[in-house]
C-alpha cells in the first residue's frame, strides 16, 4: 500500500487523543510515545497470550506481573492497521492518570511500527507513510532502547539524556537530585494518584537544534535515571519517526519548527501563593494561562490551566503589567478577567470572597 494513512487526533488537556477500535474494542485512547506497550482499560481482550512478560510501574517504583496479549488489529477512520506489538489491562494506578481526559486506554509507541509515523501538530493529524516525506530534511541521532526513543541534551551545561515522551504534559523534566536547586520553586501538588511536591527550576537548554534560554522545567523526585521531552515543547514542532524496522528504529528523529518557541512557558511566580493562589503563568499567542492552586477560586468560574486569558481588568495582555501578578491577589487586585471559549470573548467578573 502507498497511500499514507492520515489519522486526526484531539488535544485535551495537552494530551493526544485517538479515537480507534483496538482488537474489537472501541474507545478514546491517550497517544503516548513514553509508553512501552498499549494498555486497555477493558478486560475483554481475547487475543493471543504472550506468557512471562514484566512491566514495571516507575510511577509507584513498583513491578507488577501481568498478562500481556497481541496487538494485532487497530482499526481509525476505517483504517486497518496491523502490527506486532503488546497490550494489556491498564492498572489501577495508571487509570487515575487517564480519568481528567476520560480515556479508555494508552496506545503506546510501537503501535505504528512498519511505519514512517509523522506527528503533525500543524495539520492535527498522525500520517502514515510507506516511504520517507521528502519535506524533513534536519534530524537528531536517537538512541533507541526497549523503554522508548531518547536523545542528548545540555541542560544548564550539563548532559541529560530525555525520553521522547507525548503523555508527559509537560515541556521538560528531569529527575536529577544533584540538580541545583537554589532558584527553584517547591510547588506541592495532591490527587489521586500523587502525593508530594515538584520543583520548577530556570534553565537553558538545547533542543531540536533550539536554544532556549531562562525558560523553566521540571524537577520531580523519583528513580528514573532519565527525563523526558513532554508535550509543551514537542507541539512546536512537526516530527517524523522512524518506526520501520521495530529492532532497528529511531536511528534518527526528524523534525520542522511550526511554531515561535518565545511563547514556551515564560514564568513569574507570585510571592505568595496562599493569598492569590496562583501558581505560575506561561505566555502564549494572543494570551496567557495560568497554573493554578487546587483550591483556587477560579475553578467555579470555569478557569482551569487551559483557558486563554486575553485581557486582565479590561486590559489586553500585551499592554499589562504582567510582573504585578507576583504580588496581586485574586478579587482584590485582579477583578475581571477576558477569556476564549472556542472563537467568542466571554467577560467573567470576580467579586471579592
Amino acid at each position: 500500500m502507498n497511500k499514507s494513512i492520515e489519522i486526526p487526533f484531539t488535544i485535551e488537556k495537552r494530551r493526544i487523543i485517538v479515537f480507534a477500535s483496538i482488537n474489537g474494542i472501541k474507545g478514546k485512547y491517550l497517544w503516548d510515545t513514553g509508553a512501552e506497550i498499549s494498555l486497555l482499560n477493558n478486560n475483554n481482550c481475547k487475543n493471543k497470550f504472550v506468557e512471562n512478560n514484566y512491566l514495571i510501574y516507575s510511577k509507584s517504583n513498583i513491578s507488577k506481573m501481568m498478562k500481556f496479549y497481541e496487538l494485532n488489529k487497530i482499526c481509525i477512520e476505517n483504517n486497518i492497521i496491523k502490527s506486532k506489538s503488546l497490550i494489556g489491562k491498564t492498572p489501577n494506578i495508571l487509570k487515575n492518570k487517564l480519568k481528567p481526559i476520560n480515556a479508555d486506554g494508552i496506545l503506546g509507541l510501537h503501535i505504528f511500527s512498519g511505519y514512517w509515523c509523522e506527528l503533525s501538530f500543524s495539520k492535527q493529524k498522525i500520517i502514515l507513510h510507506k516511504n520517507k516525506p521528502e519535506e524533513y530534511i534536519k534530524r537528531k541521532k536517537l538512541k533507541c532502547t526497549d523503554r522508548g526513543l531518547f536523545i542528548y541534551s545540555k541542560i544548564n551545561n550539563k548532559k541529560y539524556e530525555l525520553k521522547i515522551d507525548t503523555g508527559c504534559p509537560y515541556s521538560i523534566k528531569i529527575n536529577d537530585p544533584y540538580f541545583p536547586r537554589r532558584k527553584a520553586i517547591k510547588i506541592f501538588k495532591s490527587s489521586p494518584d500523587y502525593k508530594g511536591f515538584y520543583h520548577k527550576i530556570p534553565a537553558n537548554f538545547n533542543l531540536f537544534n533550539n536554544t532556549i534560554n531562562n525558560r523553566y522545567i521540571t524537577y520531580t523526585q523519583n528513580k528514573k535515571d532519565y527525563g523526558l521531552i513532554g508535550f509543551e515543547y514537542l507541539l512546536n514542532y512537526d516530527i517524523l519517526f522512524d518506526l520501520n524496522d521495530p529492532l532497528n528504529n529511531g536511528k534518527y528523529i526528524y523534525f520542522k519548527k511550526t511554531s515561535d518557541l518565545n511563547y514556551l512557558r515564560n514564568f513569574i511566580f507570585p510571592r505568595n501563593l496562599n493569598n492569590n493562589f496562583i501558581v505560575d503563568y506561561w505566555t502564549c499567542k494572543n494570551g496567557i494561562k495560568f497554573e493554578l492552586n487546587k483550591r483556587n477560586s477560579l475553578f467555579k468560574h470555569g478557569i482551569n490551566q487551559d483557558t486563554l486569558i486575553i485581557e486582565i481588568n479590561g486590559i489586553p495582555i500585551n499592554k499589562y503589567n504582567l510582573n504585578l501578578l507576583k504580588t496581586q491577589e485574586l478579587s482584590k487586585d485582579i477583578y475581571e478577567l477576558t477569556i476564549m471559549e472556542g472563537n467568542k470573548r466571554k467577560k467573567i467578573k470576580l467579586l471579592t470572597d
